[in-house]
């Protein structure tokens, strides 16, 4: 019998656990897995077809300019921060949102380093503002899941071994954080509820008091795993919806068929504990 390396083990391992990666690659397609897609997406594992476009590619920008939907892209576009690591993707989309929240109450970024500087033999603290995954984590949200355990350097309370987040421990850390939200689990599929959610995301992404952060899995895209990302628009033409993506490292923002990231939230997370779905995030704090 032959025996893979243990690095080839321990990579495959690490994907298979990750909410981010395709448990289904081979040690050959590993490293496809990882790099950017450009435009070579494969087909939604629902349509059946390409539900995914590039939002500065021609048609993405069409899509952009044409729509009325998109008061969230000014919104949040200047705030947006790509995950630093595999299992990063919820707590880089909480962020990004947090990063406007704070913007729209006119609240100051908390500092996270100060530089002293002298100024005519008199010194100054130079501060250094900004909200990333550096102060978003603290002793409060290692309650609900440790940060070590999410980025899979430590096992979680029950043991097991699996990086990245929930849905419901996402929202209680940004409760934490002063931040007010709603949870919807997609625990079903129906044209009714589709065209709720549709309704929903109109409404959100040209209002200035919530935002929207969907969890879902790759099957838009026939690839497994779960993963996070706010909405910055909507365009009513091709009934898509545009995903400032905080996977910098696999695409860019990309606009995606409506109905394939609603199917994609009616999964359930890794555990198959509860059902992904989204958060209707307040932005009054």
């Amino acid at each position: 019998m032959k025996f893979k390396s243990f690095k080839t083990l321990a990579l495959a391992g690490f994907i298979a656990a990750n909410a981010s990666f395709n448990l289904a690659y081979a040690d050959d397609k590993i490293t496809k897995s990882l790099t950017f897609h450009y435009d070579q997406y494969p087909e939604s594992a629902y349509s059946k077809q390409v539900a995914v476009v590039n939002w500065n590619s021609k048609e993405g920008i069409e899509r952009l300019e044409r729509t009325s939907y998109k008061g969230d892209f000014y919104r949040l576009a200047h705030h947006f921060k790509p995950q630093i690591n595999p299992a990063a993707c919820g707590q880089a989309a909480a962020t990004v949102v947090l990063s406007a929240i704070y913007e729209l109450n006119h609240k100051p970024f908390p500092v996270i380093e100060e530089w002293p500087i002298t100024i005519a033999d008199k010194k100054y603290p130079l501060q250094y503002r900004l909200i990333n995954e550096t102060n978003f984590f603290n002793e409060a949200t290692d309650k609900i899941l440790n940060r070590k355990a999410i980025s899979m350097k430590i096992t979680k309370t029950d043991g097991t071994f699996g990086g990245g987040i929930d849905i419901e421990e996402l929202q209680k850390m940004l409760k934490i954080h002063g931040v007010k939200s709603k949870l919807v689990n997609v625990d079903k599929f129906s044209d009714e509820k589709l065209s709720a959610f549709r309704k929903l995301v109109k409404e959100v992404v040209n209002s200035n008091k919530e935002f929207l952060i969907l969890n879902y899995d790759h099957s838009y895209k026939s690839l497994s795993g779960g993963h996070f990302s706010p909405v910055a628009a909507y365009d009513e033409k091709s009934d898509s919806i545009l995903m400032l993506d905080v996977a910098a490292h696999r695409n860019p923002w990309i606009w995606i068929n409506l109905s394939d990231i609603y199917h994609a939230m009616n999964t359930k997370n890794y555990a198959q504990t509860h059902y992904r779905g989204y958060l209707v995030v307040k932005t009054k704090l």
